[in-house]
């Protein structure tokens, strides 16, 4: 079978893996040259987690994203996932805990409740409100998002896949069509008229205490505000953190991408939790979201075409699922429908009418 691929993000160069492992003949579009900076799967680093607050029904997709990175690494004898664990902070009855002990409880994962006490005992570079309590996530950790993106590709390469970078895609010939087009995707689905809503996201980077360690790490403050924040790599000095709270709209035509002084007052909320960190950004980045209103994902075949099916909408925490999504696109492509459960992320009147009404 002959598979396009439009968009060489982290999700179409997965799928391209997936369908090439599966002997298709794969051929890759992207309108910008490999490894550019315009979408949302550049940077150095990744959350990715197990006990997920957003829904309990993305553990099982977590289950098999996780087997797909051991895959991976085992293919390539690359490592693209530090496992490090994940520390996230809040109030027992905030979104973040209890959210992440509802989805631990329903699935049985590994997992602790610290208290602030132990949160000192076990990390001193947090340092939390009187009220909060720690979930320590053992499965959680890093994936370099960078690494793990051109991986995927020289994978895909090496069983004879073709990537074509800053090329308009011609889709003639193919007897199925993928679309990952990220934050292009209002443009290349136009016709599906899908609520999805880009914004600007700042990232940055702090110098670290050095003798104060830290995992992957969240923090929910009592404002609602909701940060995250990775431990130091590769000896850099400094250590990534952001605000998962949704940024301005943005054209993701618009080509001015520099972040600038607001964008790092956005992070001084979080600095008071983080004795690890220097509280000073030296360093920033700009990546975009594409949103959903109920911040799902968008997984379907094309009502328009049964020989197309696309993945769009990851809010700002679909990286981690890279490698599950390539096997769910490879199925709807291959055979019209997927064992993976995803049905709460089908494209439907249902889902989003209550939601836009």
């Amino acid at each position: 079978m002959r598979v396009a691929v439009v968009g060489a993000g982290v999700m179409g160069s997965a799928t391209a893996w997936v369908l090439s492992c599966r002997g298709h003949d794969v051929t890759v579009f992207d309108q910008f040259a490999a490894g550019h900076q315009r979408g949302s799967s550049h940077g150095e680093s990744r959350v990715i987690r197990k006990a997920y607050f957003e829904h309990p029904d993305y553990v099982p997709l977590l289950e098999s994203a996780y087997l797909g990175w051991d895959d991976l690494e085992s293919a390539s004898g690359t490592e693209v996932f530090l496992r490090c664990g994940g520390l996230f902070l809040g109030r027992p009855d905030g979104m973040l805990v209890s959210g992440c002990l509802e989805s631990a409880q329903r699935h049985d994962l590994a997992h602790e409740i610290w208290s602030t006490e132990e949160i000192g005992r076990q990390y001193r570079s947090f340092r939390p409100d009187a009220d909060m309590v720690g979930f320590w996530d053992p499965d959680a950790g890093v994936i370099r998002a960078d690494l793990a993106r051109q991986t995927f590709v020289a994978q895909a390469e090496s069983l004879g896949a073709k990537f074509h970078f800053s090329t308009t895609p011609n889709l003639s010939g193919f007897d199925r069509v993928v679309l990952t087009p990220g934050p292009w995707a209002s443009r290349e689905l136009a016709s599906l008229n899908l609520p999805l809503r880009v914004t600007r996201q700042a990232v940055g980077w702090a110098p670290v205490v050095s003798d104060l360690p830290m995992p992957t790490w969240a923090v929910e403050t009592p404002a609602g505000t909701y940060f995250y924040g990775f431990p130091e790599l590769d000896n850099s000095g400094t250590a990534k953190l952001a605000s998962h709270a949704k940024g301005q709209p943005f054209d993701p035509n618009d080509s001015d991408r520099e972040p600038t002084t607001a964008d790092a007052a956005e992070l001084e909320p979080a600095f008071p939790y983080l004795p690890g960190l220097v509280p000073r950004v030296v360093k920033q980045q700009i990546c975009l979201y594409t949103n959903t209103p109920d911040d799902h994902f968008i997984i379907d075949q094309h009502p328009e075409d049964p020989n197309c099916v696309f993945a769009v909408g990851f809010s700002g925490h679909g990286f981690k699922f890279a490698p599950v999504i390539g096997e769910i696109l490879a199925d709807l492509a291959e055979f019209g429908g997927t064992n993976h459960p995803i049905e709460f992320l089908r494209n439907t009147p249902e889902r989003w009418n209550s939601l836009i009404a």
